[in-house]
């Protein structure tokens, strides 16, 4: 057995040189170059060790398609991980369904052959069922990957659209900048022309024309650019749609065929949770029968135990009553033989006691008489020779006496001991009946002692049996909580997951719809802001031309004083020195009396008389020409012929140049509002976020501080024209 990410897989009985072969294959790239290696490499082995091989594999790719769809899935959780991430999964992947494919008609290939043979066999069927279910998770997986694939593509190009669409906006943007720059570069051109035309000179005129013909036609070739890209981005605006419509129809295509398949597993696994059902009644029933033959059987044996144990009780009684009668038998045997032993005994002793003393009365006389010879002989007494022969056969007797003593007193020590003997055999036999007794009781005890020992050892195992069943009910119960479990947590998650196409499905098209009114109300509101600042410089328009003409009309007046004063000092000039020199004296007069005019006059005029004739007279240094009156004429004459020409950005130039303080006011309220604008789009992004649970808590902060900005915040949307029109 081979284990394979915990899970144990078995090995057909291949060698460690082909399964470690087979790993390392699983975890390379395959191209159909490697594809074709492979199928040359197995080749060389025999049919059965293919078959195996390609089992093998079959179950490896089944425990792998389990952990990459578990990868997906955790990707997908994890705010759907990177795209690497994923590409990398996906080719794995395809790569494993590939060799599932080849190494699946290989089998199919060699199984065939056999299956005509051992069509009735039961392993050729199962083999058959396996070959069925992998080529239908293979089919299935394909029409997926076909799928994802076609959906791949489609959102491919609709970044690729986004993406082009948003450097179109850029470039857009980049060209209304450059036509912004070109358009006050004009301005700044047409206000330098119009105090040159105040002055007349004609030197700059044709310079500024050129340059003025450059701008205007940079500033068509801009326009017609602008509009290049605005067609381009039409265009692509109805290539998104279309693409989303098509989005739309493959993603209902995806539904009904995972609603198909969720059908078909439905339908597999009730088939797959009958059949289970059967098999555990069966197993039920099985053991239910296995039990009660168990039991039977038990009580059977218990039975068979009791009897036994009856039948050694009355054998062992018998014996015991066979035992009794043999020894009482043998006591009255014993107590026949200790009467006649203890008779015999009587008269041994009686027979022993008298001879004995006769013997040692004799032997007392002869000894005597041996002393008293010898006493005589020690004192010299003679003695006859008979007497020497009474001598001799008094010792001859002694000694016959002494032997006969020793006779009687061994006999005598012989009985002694029988007598012992018996004695010590009555002790032992009184031993042995003791021990016998005590070993019956004994017995007695012992049985009595296993009867309750197995009396409680049968308790016991009833009991326990009864736990048992308890416990395996309890159990048969937990696994099927647990499987229903299962199942809830199985279809929670497909639900889960419906539902989050479902919402992404809702929250492209709301985005969409929210580009659109977003697109409308911008267009609406920079409407009206063109309307509010038509107005407002209208109004501007009227103010300045009256301004103007007032302090056109008292320059007029001041200016015509100043030129008759000087012809008449130049007539008395002329008259006092004559016509010499009259050009350069003229010139340098006019210059001095203009000069002592201006200071005559400067008290009484106003702050803008006093600007336009301090730049008066500073032409009037450089030029040095006799044709004043006429310029003067008509630097007065063309400002209020030009005014007409002027825009609303030069307009707009020099009302921002005289009333600074109050422009400063509105321009910081109108980046207010902008500012505005910016923070409720980026509370909408964020909120958006919260509602699919991807925001982090710093997001959050975020978000919680800029509601209270806003609600703390008091902002005036709406310009009040009359106020910027009183301060002007």
């Amino acid at each position: 057995m081979a284990t394979r990410h915990g899970i144990k897989i078995e090995d057909y009985g291949l060698p460690e040189t082909i399964t470690k072969r087979i790993e390392d294959l699983f975890e390379l790239n395959l191209n159909p170059s490697t594809m074709n290696l492979l199928t040359s490499e197995f080749s060389v082995f025999d049919e059965k060790v293919k078959n195996n091989i390609s089992r093998y594999i079959a179950e490896i790719l089944l425990v792998e398609n389990e952990v990459l769809d578990n990868q997906m899935n955790l990707l997908k959780k994890d705010n759907f991980g990177s795209a690497k991430q994923e590409m990398i999964l996906k080719q794995r992947k395809s790569n494993l369904i590939r060799l599932q494919q080849i190494l699946v008609s290989k089998e199919i290939i060699i199984t065939k052959p056999k299956s005509k043979v051992n069509n009735n066999s039961e392993k050729v069927k199962k083999i058959e069922k396996q070959n069925q279910a992998v080529i239908k998770k293979i089919d299935l997986l394909n029409i997926d990957n076909a799928l994802k694939l076609n959906l791949n593509k489609l959102t491919d190009r609709k970044n690729n659209l986004e993406n082009e669409i948003e450097q179109n906006q850029k470039s857009i943007k980049k060209l209304k900048k450059d036509l912004e720059s070109r358009e006050t570069e004009l301005e700044s051109i047409n206000n330098q022309q119009t105090i040159d035309d105040f002055f007349s000179v004609e030197g700059f005129e044709n310079r500024d024309r050129k340059n003025n013909d450059m701008l205007e036609k940079g500033i068509i070739d801009l326009k017609d650019k602008i509009n290049k890209i605005e067609i381009s981005l039409e265009k692509q605006n109805k290539e998104l749609k279309q693409l989303l419509k098509d989005e739309e129809i493959e993603l209902k295509n995806i539904s009904q065929t995972l609603e198909k398949e969720e059908k078909l597993a439905k339908e597999k696994e009730l088939k797959e949770k009958q059949e289970q059902e059967k098999l555990a009644k069966e197993k039920d029933e099985q053991e239910k029968k296995q039990k009660e033959i168990e039991r039977q059987e038990k009580i059977a044996k218990q039975k068979e135990l009791k009897e036994k144990k009856e039948q050694e009780k009355l054998a062992k009684e018998k014996k015991e009553q066979e035992k009794l009668a043999k020894e009482k038998k043998e006591q009255e045997k014993l107590q026949i033989q200790k009467n006649k032993n203890e008779n015999l005994n009587k008269e041994v002793k009686s027979s022993n006691i008298s001879s004995l003393a006769d013997i040692a009365r004799k032997k007392i006389e002869i000894n005597s008489t041996i002393k008293t010879y010898d006493h005589e002989n020690e004192f010299g007494i003679n003695y006859e020779d008979n007497d020497d022969e009474i001598l001799m056969d008094s010792k001859a007797e002694s000694i016959f006496l002494e032997n006969q003593i020793n006779k009687l007193l061994n006999d005598k020590e012989e009985i002694q001991l029988l007598i012992k003997l018996q004695k010590a055999r009555e002790i032992a036999r009184q031993k042995e009946e003791e021990r016998i007794l005590l070993e019956r009781e004994a017995e007695r005890k012992r049985f009595d002692r296993d009867q309750k020992i197995a009396e409680a050892q049968a308790r016991e195992i009833w009991k326990n049996e009864r736990i048992i069943k308890k416990i395996k009910k309890n159990s048969i119960a937990k696994d099927r909580r647990l499987e229903k479990m299962a199942r809830e947590i199985k279809y929670i998650a497909q639900e889960l997951e419906d539902l989050k196409l479902k919402q992404k499905v809702e929250e492209l098209r709301r985005i969409e719809i929210l580009k659109r009114k977003a697109e409308t109300s911008t267009d609406k509101i920079l409407k009206k802001d063109k309307q509010k600042v038509d107005t407002f410089y209208n109004i501007l328009e009227r103010k300045w031309l009256a301004s103007n003409i007032e302090s056109t009309l008292f320059s007029k007046d001041k200016a015509l004083r100043v030129v008759n004063n000087m012809k008449k000092k130049a007539e008395e000039v002329d008259k006092k020195y004559g016509n010499k020199n009259f050009k350069t004296q003229s010139s340098e007069v006019n210059k001095e009396n203009v000069i002592n005019n201006y200071t005559n006059t400067k008290n009484d005029l106003s702050d803008t008389t006093k600007k336009r004739l301090e730049e008066f007279i500073f032409r009037l240094n450089k030029n040095k020409e006799n044709n004043f009156s006429e310029t003067l004429q008509s630097s007065i004459q063309k400002p209020l012929d030009n005014f007409k020409s002027y825009d609303k950005n030069s307009i707009k130039n020099s009302f921002n140049k005289s009333h600074s303080i109050t422009n400063s006011k509105d321009y910081k309220e109108f980046l207010k509002d902008e500012s505005d604008f910016e923070i409720n789009k980026r509370i909408e992004y964020l909120e958006r976020k919260k509602s699919l649970n991807i925001i982090t808590k710093e997001e959050i902060k975020e978000l919680e501080n800029k509601k209270e900005n806003i609600k703390n915040k008091s902002i005036k949307k709406n310009m009040n024209l009359k106020k910027i029109i009183s301060l002007s």
